[in-house]
């Protein structure tokens, strides 16, 4: 698995969250915006590590979103956390990902995970078994570089 992409992806994102700090061109509904994708990320990431941990230890794995796309969670973060926090946390939570996936064998990534997506609003979008190489290439190529640019378009909106 590409380790490399997905360290690569999110020094991106953690590099555009850092270049919004303490910005007074970013609106309350900008902030709102960063705040959200920052602790959906955290919290993301700490259910795929769980994942990759179990799939380390051979125990049964999956894959449930559902509690990285709760709003009391992510409220919760926003509430008992800074910017500056969340940029720690997102960066820490990151590389103990990247090296949880680092650690396990290649024919890990034909491991297939049970996994349930949902919404924003908690609707299911997927609920599927899906090949943890697959998961993984999709967070550094599709998921994390997504977040990263839409944090980029708040950071250049800054700098204006």
């Amino acid at each position: 698995m590409d380790i490399d992409t997905l360290a690569g992806a999110y020094r991106r994102l953690t590099s555009a969250a850092r270049r919004v700090a303490g910005s007074d061109a970013l609106s309350t509904a900008d902030w709102a915006q960063i705040d959200w994708t920052l602790s959906h990320v955290l919290l993301s990431d700490a259910m795929l590590a769980e994942t990759a941990r179990r799939m380390l230890a051979g125990e049964p794995a999956s894959i449930d979103n559902s509690g990285a796309m709760d709003t009391s969670a992510i409220s919760t973060l926003i509430d008992t956390t800074s910017h500056a926090e969340r940029i720690v946390m997102v960066s820490d939570n990151a590389d103990r990902l990247v090296d949880l996936i680092g650690r396990m064998p290649g024919e890990s990534a034909a491991v297939l995970v049970p996994t349930r997506l949902v919404d924003r609003a908690g609707k299911e979008v997927l609920n599927d078994t899906l090949r943890w190489g697959d998961l993984v290439k999709a967070r550094g190529t599709e998921q994390i570089p997504g977040h990263a640019a839409r944090l980029e378009g708040f950071a250049r909106t800054a700098m204006n």
